[in-house]
């Protein structure tokens, strides 16, 4: 294919977006140092009535975190961190489990610890937490999600903690430091941290989230402190002069600077998990890919390169209605490969195990996964979060090889009647048994236990659960405000939390009672895709109360 049709089938399936009445996108593709396709398309904001160009700066999520990892190797390689220190070495506040990690193994996820942005979307909603929420946190919390480098679970905290030893560490703001040590020397004059969307920044476009009332809202990120996790803004020409930089490392670093990037060291049992240095890393059809997406409230963003074949693809997003940032670059690399990819893989079909759909839960886990029919195709969900697509391994095993999460494998074992989810995560294997839905005294046997007072040490939170007009529902609210999430049970003892204040579709969080040893509700835990088992105790004198 010439670069003229190339460009004319990309025009083409971006035509839908280049539109001045919705939010948009901008992409940019290079092959081998050539600038293929550089386009801008919808609007930046609409309430400004600008157009989105490729020059327009737009936030890019969790791009940001191999830009924060490629920081710390600079510090380490002069001689300012240790990356396989605890991190308590930096932060001395971290005298708890949140401290034992080492730098390398939070940039990679196997620290071990909590999101302190999911505890705190928990505890009070989308009131923005203030500087130094996250640190106070995890300075203040005795629990983790696993001891440390022995699994992989994506964590937001990890990332925020290794900014600030950063910061620590190298004398100054973590802005200033991506300026000085990565950004000045390639000339990225439009990259910067910006760590809170309710501060005013000249030339950025706005985040759009479509309402529930047909109209468009702001995206505004709920912290005021966003900071190597997610918090830079950037433009398609820096992000691609920043790819060409990874391949050639001309201003500074070196190879084994990606090579410390891309590394990706089994997990204990020999699992690879496919998540380096704030890049995951894998196989697109039968190619060598390294990427890594980012998600805000009201954009998306993806960033693609494939090494052996120097193809850059970057995606910006503000809002783009239907725009999915990894499955538009995986369409780019369609169209530029043509003829030359291996034959996708299939995703395993609903039809085809019907069996497996529902609910599973595992009580030691405090952890629910679901399996469920879209659009024909079978999806996995960990506590109502991340929609996975499945594909058979084997006759009865199935896999879900998204590497944000860590590799699932599942498997459904023994009789009709008494079937065994078998899931393998995290370095381990676990059954989960299946929860049934619709029996009719389900809601009441739940109401009845759990109605009360509960309090959490670890998100300094309150909680009741109570019956109003529209349901079952759990207030949950700390010293910063407070929501309401409406509970469904699912079992006796088990129940899907979701936020309906929420400006966007919110998918199940899981909320399980706790019985202590005279079978009375000791109190509850809430999981996350990101955080598991956040503690929530009864208040004494809080008692059932009659549901009627």
């Amino acid at each position: 294919m010439t670069n003229g049709d190339f460009i004319t089938r990309l025009d083409a399936l971006f035509a839908s977006w280049n539109r001045s009445d919705q939010p948009g996108l901008s992409v940019g593709v290079v092959h081998n140092g050539t600038l293929i396709f550089r386009r801008g398309f919808g609007a930046a904001s609409l309430e400004a009535g600008t157009r989105i160009t490729p020059a327009t700066r737009m936030r890019i999520g969790s791009i940001t975190k191999h830009f924060t990892a490629v920081l710390a190797l600079r510090l380490a390689e002069a001689g300012c961190i240790d990356l396989d220190a605890p991190i308590r070495t930096i932060l001395s506040e971290l005298q708890g489990p949140s401290g034992a990690p080492s730098i390398r193994q939070l940039l990679r996820h196997r620290g071990g610890i909590r999101c302190h942005l999911d505890i705190g979307v928990i505890a009070h909603g989308l009131v923005p937490s203030p500087q130094g929420y996250g640190l106070t946190l995890l300075s203040r919390t005795d629990q983790r999600n696993f001891e440390r480098d022995t699994a992989m679970l994506y964590c937001n905290g990890g990332y925020h903690l290794v900014s600030l030893a950063l910061e620590r560490a190298g004398h100054d703001t973590l802005e200033n430091l991506f300026r000085v040590w990565l950004f000045d020397p390639l000339g990225m004059h439009a990259t910067a941290l910006v760590p809170s969307d309710y501060t005013i920044t000249p030339d950025i476009a706005s985040l759009h989230i479509p309402g529930k009332d047909g109209l468009w809202r702001r995206g505004l990120f709920p912290s005021e402190e966003l900071l190597g996790e997610g918090g830079l803004v950037s433009n398609i020409d820096d992000l691609l002069l920043w790819a060409a930089h990874l391949r050639n490392w001309s201003a500074f670093g070196s190879r084994a600077d990606w090579d410390a990037l891309t590394s990706c060291p089994p997990l204990q049992d020999g699992e690879d998990c496919g998540y380096g240095l704030g890049l995951m890393v894998g196989n697109y059809r039968g190619r060598q890919v390294v990427q890594h997406s980012g998600v805000m409230l009201g954009g998306t963003a993806q960033f693609m390169t494939f090494p052996e074949d120097g193809l850059d693809i970057v995606i910006l997003i503000n809002g783009a209605p239907a725009a999915h940032p990894v499955r538009l670059s995986e369409r780019i690399a369609d169209l530029f490969f043509e003829g030359q990819l291996a034959a996708p893989l299939s995703p395993a079909r609903a039809s085809d195990h019907a069996a497996w759909v529902g609910h599973w839960w595992s009580e030691a886990e405090g952890m629910l996964y679901s399996l469920s029919d879209s659009g024909g195709d079978l999806k996995l969900t960990m506590a109502g979060q991340v929609g996975m697509p499945l594909y058979s391994e084997s006759y009865d095993t199935l896999i879900s090889p998204v590497v944000s999460t860590g590799k699932v494998s599942l498997s459904l074992t023994g009789p009709d009647e008494c079937q065994t989810l078998s899931v393998h995560f995290g370095g381990r294997t676990v059954p989960f048994v299946r929860l049934t839905e619709g029996r009719p005294d389900v809601e009441a046997l739940f109401a009845e236990a759990a109605f009360g007072s509960y309090y959490s040490e670890e998100a300094a939170a309150r909680a009741t659960i109570s019956r109003d007009d529209t349901g079952l529902n759990v207030h949950i609210h700390d010293d910063l405000g407070g929501t309401r999430y409406d509970l469904t049970p699912l079992g006796e003892t088990v129940a899907g939390m979701t936020q309906p204040f929420m400006p966007f579709p919110m998918a199940w969080w899981v909320l399980s009672l706790a019985q202590n040893c005279d079978g009375n509700i000791a109190g509850f835990r809430i999981s996350t895709a990101r955080t598991r088992n956040l503690v929530f105790t009864r208040m004494p004198h809080s008692l059932p109360r009659n549901p009627e």
